[in-house]
């Protein structure tokens, strides 16, 4: 089977945007015998539990980065992926293998933009204003990176 020196590019791309380590528990400080009851409260997707994994983890001495990187660590990639998609439409579009309309999995509702956008908004709503600027534009660049990969010179 062959593939193409893009499609190569592309794979190289994907797995790379896509490394990263799992959090290591065993680092955290938490007790073995309470990582489960913790995980469940941070499965559970609901704000008022994942709060009180992070207190359960704080009183029993653990570091509560911890209940954050192991909620996030599933979603490593999300930008990064819609980035690529974002960037193989436009790349489509340019050159002639793609129509106009297209341009609406990207800029129009519920396209690759929109849903950046809430990923981004998701991220950062939860912490304070100090930290918020930095993160916005740390998130936004994974995106925008991806996305404009296809186009040097932009951004």
């Amino acid at each position: 089977m062959k593939i193409t020196r893009q499609q190569l590019r592309r794979l190289i791309n994907e797995s790379i945007n896509e490394h990263i380590i799992k959090p290591d528990a065993s680092t955290s400080g938490i007790p073995p015998k309470y990582l489960d009851k913790i995980h469940n409260l941070i499965d559970s997707g609901d704000p008022e539990k994942f709060n009180m994994a992070i207190s359960l983890i704080d009183g029993l001495g653990g570091d509560t980065s911890y209940a954050y990187s192991y909620r996030d660590y599933p979603r490593v990639g999300d930008l990064e992926k819609l980035g690529n998609k974002a960037s193989d439409i436009l790349h489509d579009i340019s050159s002639g293998r793609g129509t106009p309309e297209m341009y609406d999995d990207v800029y129009g509702p519920g396209g690759t933009n929109d849903q950046a956008d809430a990923i981004v908004s998701d991220y950062v709503d939860k912490l304070d204003s100090e930290e918020w600027f930095d993160a916005f534009a740390t998130h936004n660049e994974r995106y925008t990176s991806s996305k404009n990969r296809h186009r040097p010179g932009l951004f």
